[in-house]
């Protein structure tokens, strides 16, 4: 991290309580452009903190084959 770099932080919100996981990225002050307004930082934070969590954050899918078969069950009930 560069001196003007600047470190930000937001956290998972998922409805348990007590599990708390900030997460933390950076904003070089190259990510920033001559005249931006409160809402264009509002914008540039919030842009750069979805990128993030995008790349950062994965998801470990647990019972695809069971779905599956629930779902061709259903569907054939259907027919």
């Amino acid at each position: 991290m560069a001196k003007n770099d600047f470190e930000c932080r937001y956290e998972l919100e998922d409805g348990y309580v007590g599990k708390s996981r900030p997460q933390t990225f950076y904003i070089l002050e190259s990510d920033l452009e001559d005249g931006m307004t409160d809402a264009d930082l509002d914008n540039l934070f919030h842009e750069m903190a979805e990128e993030h969590r995008n790349r950062e954050i994965g998801i470990s899918e647990q019972n695809v084959s069971e779905f599956k078969a629930w779902a061709r069950e259903m569907l054939s009930a259907r027919a």
